[in-house]
């Protein structure tokens, strides 16, 4: 077995603040138990899309009242892949005009601006390890946390 046989995993950090009425809304409105997902670097930064800042990389998480890893495990040249497709989008902007996209079905897969889940979608596509398989007008966290790819992670 070569290198980019062996299995990795790709951890994403799934998160909510209840104290944020615009969490509240997210989830709300997506059926979900997270209102945002930050990508968690081999080096241990975050990358993520959010509504202050656009795609940014930091090394502190988002401050959360609830937190759950989910890990995807993928073979090691994919997982470079979907790595290098993350960091490619960092300064990209948020999708502020997606607010709309459900009713205007624009395609959450033109990478000039991200929702934090469409933006892991987006680079779990381009390392061909797509998570879902349903043409949809937007990706939320939910759909996420509902690929047959993604499990919780417990630590210890």
């Amino acid at each position: 077995m070569t290198g980019s046989d062996t299995n990795v995993a790709v951890r994403l950090e799934f998160s909510r603040q209840d104290w944020m009425p615009f969490s509240a809304l997210i989830r709300w409105a997506t059926w979900s138990k997270w209102s945002h997902v930050d990508v968690i670097m081999p080096n241990g930064d975050f990358i993520g899309a959010r509504g202050s800042g656009g795609v940014i990389r930091h090394a502190e998480p988002k401050p959360a009242s609830k937190k759950q890893v989910y890990v995807v495990y993928m073979p090691q040249h994919k997982a470079n892949a979907f790595y290098r497709a993350i960091e490619s989008q960092v300064g990209k902007p948020y999708d502020w005009l997606g607010i709309f996209g459900y009713a205007l079905r624009k395609d959450w897969e033109t990478h000039n601006a991200w929702f934090c889940s469409e933006l892991v979608a987006w680079a779990f596509n381009q390392a061909d390890f797509p998570l879902i398989n349903a043409k949809k007008s937007r990706v939320t966290p939910r759909d996420l946390t509902l690929s047959p790819f993604i499990s919780e992670y417990h630590n210890g």
